[in-house]
C-alpha cells in the first residue's frame, strides 16, 4: 500500500488547489467526512431521481460537481480540523490502469495541519499478483508529480 504524507507549507496551497482548482475534477468520489462547526459524512453515491431526468450511468459524484457543495459549507463555517475524501477512478481509467481492477481508490486525510495520502486497489478476480497495485501506485506518483504536488513516501 502506498502512503503519502505532506506537511509545513505545502499544505495551504494544496487545500486551495483542491478546493479551486481542477486537480481532482476527474475523480469520483466515494465518500467525503469533514469536521467543521458539525461533523458531515456525505455519500459520493448518486441518487437517480425518477422525475424525467436523465440517469446517471456512474454511480458515484466526479469531485468537479461535489467541490462547489464542500466549498460553500466550508466557507459558511470555517476551515475544517478534519476533511477526509475517498477517491476512486472512474470505470474507463480504471479498466485502461489494469484489466483486473475493479476499483483503484486514493484516500485523502487532511488533520492537524498535514494530509496524507494512500493508495488502494480492489480486484475483479483473486490473484497473488501485485501488478493491479503496482500499476496504480506508479499512477498515483505520477499524478502528484506531473502537477507539481510536493509529496512524501512513507516507507
Amino acid at each position: 500500500m502506498l502512503a503519502l504524507t505532506m506537511d509545513g507549507p505545502e499544505v495551504r496551497p494544496f487545500m486551495n488547489r483542491l478546493l479551486r482548482d481542477a486537480l481532482f475534477d476527474g475523480f469520483e468520489v466515494r465518500a467525503v467526512e469533514m469536521v467543521t462547526l458539525t461533523r458531515l459524512d456525505i455519500s459520493g453515491a448518486i441518487e437517480n431521481k425518477p422525475d424525467g431526468e436523465e440517469p446517471s450511468a456512474r454511480k458515484y459524484v466526479e469531485w468537479a460537481r461535489l467541490k462547489p457543495l464542500i466549498t460553500a459549507i466550508i466557507k459558511s463555517s470555517q476551515m475544517p480540523g478534519y476533511l477526509k475524501a475517498v477517491f476512486s477512478c472512474g470505470a474507463e481509467e480504471t479498466q485502461s490502469i489494469h484489466p483486473n481492477a475493479s476499483a483503484l481508490f486514493l484516500n485523502m486525510i487532511y488533520e492537524n495541519g498535514a494530509v496524507r495520502f494512500t493508495a488502494a486497489s480492489a480486484q475483479k478476480q483473486f490473484s497473488m499478483d501485485k501488478s493491479v497495485d503496482e500499476r496504480w501506485e506508479e499512477y498515483v506518483r505520477g499524478f502528484f508529480t506531473g502537477n507539481a504536488i510536493k509529496i512524501t513516501e512513507e516507507k
